[in-house]
């Protein structure tokens, strides 16, 4: 969806297509304009909106959280049903591994 060589008004065909098929999506703020994309289709029909698969990140879980609201916002949405984590190498990501107090942040 955030190919920019495809005309705009064609991803937003592309995007109802796939929520009238009943796939899941996987998006994210790091692909290009695709939330702006997902957002047309979205408000055009509400009823139809797909479950997601958000890619997230950060090195904190103030990043985290910054990142959460950088995906959901351009979409209209309030939450999301399925992060996709993608920690670093820093702190947060060592927690993470060694099954720290991270957890009852997530």
């Amino acid at each position: 969806m955030g190919d920019d060589r495809i005309p705009f008004s064609e991803r937003v065909k592309m995007a109802h297509t796939a929520m009238e098929s009943g796939v899941l999506f996987h998006t994210s703020n790091q692909y290009n304009d695709a939330l702006q994309v997902l957002r047309v289709a979205f408000d055009e029909n509400r009823s139809t909106i797909p479950k997601l698969i958000i890619k997230i990140g950060g090195d904190t879980i103030s990043e985290l959280r910054h990142d959460i609201r950088m995906n959901l916002e351009p979409l209209g949405l309030d939450s999301m049903e399925i992060g996709q984590l993608c920690l670093g190498t820093g702190a947060l990501a060592l927690d993470f591994a060694n099954g720290g107090k991270c957890y009852h942040e997530f």
